[in-house]
């Protein structure tokens, strides 16, 4: 069996933030798995590993280490649907109309 790392594509590049859903979270055990959205690859996730509180089918924006048992997500906070921090948008282009003057005039009447 693979590793969930040689299964990423963006393990070990800058591209680390992770979007996904948490399918099973054991409060009183402190830990649980969360499905990465692009690889369909569970990742560990420790109590500890939490910013925020999760529960089962939340969406969660995390990061990915390896350690000596596999993938752990630390990180993990709630996906609230805002862009990948890392990924630049570029500024949408102003328009500027010109207005003519005979058409205006039309207008006015």
């Amino acid at each position: 069996m693979l590793d969930w790392c040689s299964q990423t594509a963006s393990c070990g590049s800058a591209d680390l933030i992770r979007r996904g859903t948490v399918t099973f979270f054991n409060t009183s055990k402190g830990y649980g798995f969360i499905e990465d959205a692009e690889s369909k690859q569970s990742v560990f996730v420790h109590v500890n590993g939490l910013e925020e509180e999760v529960k089962e089918f939340s969406k969660v924006i995390f990061e990915v280490e390896m350690g000596p048992k596999g993938a752990s997500a630390y990180n993990v906070k709630i996906d609230r649907g805002e862009k990948k921090p890392d990924k630049k948008v570029e500024p949408k282009a102003e328009v500027k109309a010109e207005v003519n003057p005979e058409i205006s005039d039309e207008v006015k009447d």
